[in-house]
């Protein structure tokens, strides 16, 4: 196995999925959740946004990026581990997936093994 320094996004994501299936369909309905959120109150991010990075119309675009690929791929994703990594832990949304999915862990997941998987993989 590889060093953890020298994992692409994709390398995390594959290990994330191996090591906690059980968790996947949360997680994306998790991501799903953060893309409503983001979507849905659109001025009060819009006002308040701070993260100079990126725009918020770039952020928006991601999260109705990221949706469409959850509404058309959902089963799949929970599923098959390639069509996880490949669709959700590549570019454009790669970054707004990790958000999400940090997000994700750290505020609502109950699996602590899981959460802090999250965090080594994608704090690293």
């Amino acid at each position: 196995m590889k060093a953890l320094h020298q994992f692409f996004n994709t390398d995390k994501a594959a290990l994330l999925f191996d090591l906690f299936p059980q968790e996947i369909p949360k997680l994306l309905t998790g991501i799903n959740s953060y893309c409503d959120y983001i979507i849905s109150n659109e001025e009060t991010h819009r006002k308040e946004w701070g993260f100079g990075l990126f725009t918020f119309d770039y952020w928006l675009q991601l999260a109705k990026n990221t949706q469409d690929i959850l509404n058309t791929g959902s089963e799949n994703l929970a599923k098959r581990r390639r069509c996880f990594c490949d669709q959700l832990f590549e570019m454009p949304v790669v970054m707004f997936v990790i958000d999400a999915t940090v997000k994700y862990a750290e505020r609502h997941c109950d699996n602590k093994k899981f959460t802090a998987m999250v965090a080594i993989l994608f704090h690293a």
